[in-house]
């Protein structure tokens, strides 16, 4: 392919990006919602979690720990969301610096800690209502860990 034709594709692919979307990943927001005139302060509210989302550190970023040995690109990650009387997390903002979002690695680590969010339930302690400003910390620590010694090998593996 001829680098004529290669040029107006590549142009057009990153302007493309450029309009998918606002999400958490991008410096916007993810799953946007109106926040009603009776909401409440989310530090009132003593939630319990009915279903706690499950982490999964993305593989492109397991690949970039590991082609880089960089341990220390990003350990904690925080969110800040509201809740909607369903439980649901929505207005889910990066409370990190922007310009730490233009590292790969913490974008999609950041993507990662919003969906687990987002498949969290909080369970209202009495009647449900809608809470801003809550607070989702995401503490991350690689630890490598060296045990002089011999391993042990089982026989017939």
């Amino acid at each position: 392919m001829s680098l004529k034709v290669l040029m107006p594709v590549a142009t057009g692919l990153l302007a493309l990006a450029g309009c998918v979307g606002n999400g958490v990943e991008l410096g916007g927001t993810e799953w946007p919602q109106a926040v009603p005139a009776n909401s409440v302060p989310c530090e009132q509210v003593a939630f319990t979690h009915k279903a706690e989302g499950k982490f999964t550190l993305p593989s492109d970023v397991v690949m970039y720990l590991l082609a880089s040995e960089d341990r220390t690109f990003i350990e904690k990650i925080a969110l800040v969301h509201d809740v909607t009387p369903e439980g649901k997390a929505v207005n889910v903002k990066y409370m990190g610096s922007p310009e730490s979002l233009k590292h790969g690695a913490t974008r999609s680590t950041v993507k990662s800690a919003a969906d687990a969010l987002q498949s969290t339930t909080f369970e209202w302690p009495g009647q449900p209502g809608y809470a801003t400003g809550c607070v989702y910390r995401l503490n991350l620590r690689m630890v490598e860990e060296y045990s002089p010694g011999r391993a042990e090998i089982p026989e017939g593996k």
